[in-house]
């Protein structure tokens, strides 16, 4: 029993140091610039931490060296709302950048799920992405493991308030020392449950 509760706290040590909210920093967008609009990557810090993000609202501007707030949540945390299906669709498109050498034709598909009126003739591809991502079966708890960035209005370092992006989690080696970290805390708190509950102590 006590082991369970050690594994518990220590999962949601782990959740909570993806939730909540956290500090952006835009650096540079990273992509090709396709019909006048930038698309993904977009290199930011996270907390400190360099990561690289998808826009997926084209309203709005941002300038390099930018700093904002945002909410960060799963697009797994949504299932069952009104937005659920475009924030799915618009993860499968984001896990197909990686693949596809950052293809710049589904980022404007992901723009083109959040906005009908964004006219994806202009950039070759970007319809077949759209039809893609609209003609998949998604289940629950699908895209745990991609966060929304929902920019917090008023904590922006410029005028114009942010747009939406998307990211994945770390990437591995930033994940195995969270997990390090974690398995060493995890042990540490075992030991001193053992010393606490020894007949001997």
């Amino acid at each position: 029993m006590k082991r369970t509760c050690v594994l518990f706290a220590l999962m949601c040590l782990a959740s909570s140091a993806f939730g909540g909210t956290v500090n952006l920093h835009f650096l540079q967008p990273a992509g090709v610039n396709a019909n006048g609009e930038y698309t993904y990557p977009y290199n930011f810090t996270v907390n400190g931490q360099f990561d690289k993000l998808m826009c997926v609202t084209l309203a709005n501007q941002i300038i390099p060296g930018e700093t904002w707030q945002a909410n960060r949540y799963s697009v797994a945390s949504l299932w069952g709302t009104a937005n659920a299906p475009q924030f799915d669709e618009a993860a499968w498109l984001l896990k197909q950048e990686k693949p596809n050498n950052n293809e710049p034709a589904i980022n404007w598909a992901a723009w083109a799920v959040f906005d009908q009126s964004i006219d994806l003739s202009q950039v070759i591809g970007a319809g077949n992405w759209l039809t893609a991502a609209q003609s998949q079966v998604y289940a629950q708890g699908q895209f745990a493991d991609v966060f929304v960035y929902d920019p917090i209005p008023g904590t922006q370092s410029w005028g114009g308030t942010p747009q939406v992006f998307l990211g994945s989690t770390p990437e591995p080696s930033t994940l195995l020392m969270v997990g390090s970290g974690l398995l060493g805390l995890g042990g540490w708190l075992r030991r001193k449950l053992l010393v606490l509950t020894s007949p001997t102590a």
